[in-house]
């Protein structure tokens, strides 16, 4: 601030003592023409000093602080409006129904021909068919007669069919071979729906009884020498209970009782005889029976002796 007031009263020093020297010479002044009266003078600027440096300002007071006010939270932006429902998928036409599976069951094959015979479950009837074949919407893409399997194709889908029995019970099919005979000479070939029953097994033949009387000398006789009975015959236990004859004299008193070799007897007197034991308590029943039975299979003849001692 200093130099510039100094700078200022130099300046304007230097601009006055310049002008009092052009009034004093002026080249194109007209000699005969008045003298033009003096400019007033200016007056002199002293120049700065210190003692001249104008008093500091004084300060300016302070405004009073005021209390901020919080800003104001931000409003919530609203919820944006729930999107509307979708509409609903228009119903499929019926030409726009794709069927999962073909409608169809494989019965039958003709090698020979390489064809199909298929029950048409909408229908209710056989269908013949050969690859190519469009049936209901369903193409035929491949039969193969030698595993009894074939192919269906709508669009998309590809079901195949294995061969299946007919689809209703008591449903037939009859054919003839054409090399044959009239037909009414031919007994047909049915093909039913359900597998065939079993045959029944054969009944059982009649129970074959022969009776005989035997005298009570002889039975105690026969009893009383065990070892020369037992000699005349050979006994192996049989599968079931009893025993089989393996070997048995014709001559022997066993053999007159009507017993024969490969019989398998089962009971004597109600008793199974299967041991020693069993045929040793057998014996010492038979000394006080008046009479007893021998139930015995002869292959598939079931035979029952019957016995009187008298």
């Amino acid at each position: 601030m200093k130099r510039l007031l100094l700078a200022a009263s130099l300046l304007a020093s230097g601009i006055l003592a310049g002008t009092a020297a052009a009034q004093e010479y002026d080249p194109y002044a007209d000699p005969e023409a008045p003298e033009e009266a003096p400019p007033p003078e200016l007056p002199m600027i002293e120049p700065y000093t210190e003692a001249q440096e104008p008093a500091p300002m004084p300060p300016l007071p302070a405004a009073p602080m005021q209390a901020r006010r919080p800003a104001p939270a931000p409003m919530p932006s609203p919820a944006p409006p729930p999107a509307p429902p979708p509409a609903p998928a228009p119903p499929l036409t019926p030409q726009a129904m794709i069927e999962p599976y073909a409608p169809f069951k494989l019965v039958g094959m003709m090698p020979d021909t390489n064809q199909a015979l298929l029950w048409a479950e909408a229908d209710g009837e056989y269908v013949l068919a050969r690859t190519g074949d469009d049936l209901d919407g369903w193409k035929v893409v491949g039969v193969d007669a030698r595993v009894g399997r074939m192919a269906l194709q709508k669009e998309d889908i590809v079901d195949e069919l294995d061969l299946v029995r007919l689809p209703r019970a008591n449903a037939v099919i009859v054919f003839r071979d054409s090399k044959t005979g009239p037909a009414a000479a031919i007994a047909p070939t049915v093909i039913d729906s359900r597998p065939p029953a079993p045959p029944a097994p054969p009944p059982p033949p009649p129970v074959l009884e022969e009776s005989r009387t035997l005298a009570r000398t002889d039975v105690d006789r026969e009893i009383n020498d065990f070892d020369r009975l037992m000699s005349s015959l050979r006994v192996g236990k049989a599968d079931g209970g009893g025993f089989t004859i393996v070997k048995l004299d014709p001559k022997s008193w066993v053999a007159s009782l009507g017993f024969k070799q490969g019989d398998t007897v089962r009971k004597v007197a109600g008793e199974q005889v299967s041991t020693v034991e069993d045929a040793a308590r057998l014996y010492a029943r038979l000394r006080s029976l008046d009479g007893f039975d021998a139930e015995l299979e002869r292959g598939p003849q079931k035979v029952v002796l019957k016995f009187a001692v008298k």
